[in-house]
């Protein structure tokens, strides 16, 4: 039988409805099998409508094992299915689950604000070769930032494993290809983990003057 294992998944018991219907949701999908799948995502009432990465399709390419995206669901959902067919065509379903690795909305995003975080230099311009990212852990955990444009389009991001206290990541100010990003403000969000619950999640902005 096979089994597609997920690390990160969906559970919208775990996010309040009126928050996240209508609004577009960042989700990170990673699987502990490394194979390509591709998997249409589908919810419960069938009337509702879903959105993936701005386009009305439901198709997700789980290419080596990893996905990430932003997903808009009308209103409240039942439940959510994800179906998967592996390169040899056989298909398999999982229901409920997967899950929100963090519950950062674009909305959220066009608010943020760095008054939880310490950025510099702020803003980023051609003196410096990067700027430092800043942020206080109460406990050790597993972290994932994540750096957004202003349109909510995912630029960088890295996981690292910290030690409670105070944590540093440096951003040179490129894109996962390594490509310089352009003059603009970005978005950074941190999401820190244990075992069993969130240790800290942070969201702030950064400016590059190119």
């Amino acid at each position: 039988m096979l089994a597609l294992l997920i690390s990160l998944s969906l559970n919208f018991d775990s996010i309040p409805s009126p928050q996240f219907a209508g609004d577009s949701v960042y989700v990170y999908i990673s699987t502990i099998d490394s194979s390509s799948f591709l998997c249409s995502l589908s919810v419960e009432p069938i009337d509702n409508e879903i959105t993936i990465c701005g386009q009305n399709d439901n198709i997700i390419n789980l290419a080596d094992g990893i996905w990430q995206g932003w997903v808009k669901i009308s209103k409240t959902a039942d439940s959510v299915n994800l179906n998967c067919t592996n390169l040899e065509g056989k298909g398999f379903s999982l229901s409920n689950k997967f899950k929100v690795i963090s519950k950062v909305t674009l909305s959220q995003l066009r608010q943020a604000t760095s008054d939880s975080i310490d950025i510099y230099p702020n803003p980023l311009t051609p003196e410096y070769n990067s700027t430092i990212i800043e942020y206080y852990l109460t406990d050790n955990a597993h972290v994932l930032t994540m750096i957004f444009d202003k349109f909510g389009n995912l630029v960088w991001n890295i996981e690292t494993d910290e030690s409670e206290g105070t944590a540093r990541v440096d951003w040179e100010g490129t894109d996962n290809d390594g490509n310089r990003v352009f003059s603009g403000v970005y978005i950074v969000c941190i999401k820190a983990t244990n075992q069993t619950q969130t240790v800290a999640q942070y969201t702030g902005k950064i400016a590059v003057i190119r």
